[in-house]
């Protein structure tokens, strides 16, 4: 059975990871702001202006999430009894 709570979690999970991971080292310099508000700005700029990195890590993400929200019928399969 497909979980919609797994996918969801998966695909908001996976995809705020990818953005992690991409913003990391960019050095932005900003020493009197917040780190969520640079953070904001250079996800911004990664995910949907300069890059377009968005576009690359959604499908990523759906594909997690669908497997995370078939996951269990994936082990049942795998696991079947005889």
């Amino acid at each position: 059975m497909f979980s919609l709570k797994r996918f969801l979690l998966g695909l908001s999970i996976s995809f705020l990871f990818l953005t992690w991971l991409s913003t990391k080292w960019i050095p932005y310099d900003y020493p009197t702001e917040l780190d969520f508000i640079v953070w904001y700005w250079k996800a911004r700029d990664q995910l949907f202006r300069v890059h377009n990195y968005g576009l690359i890590f959604l499908p990523i993400s759906i594909i997690i999430g669908l497997f995370l929200g078939y996951l269990s019928k994936i082990k049942s399969f795998i696991f079947k009894k005889k």
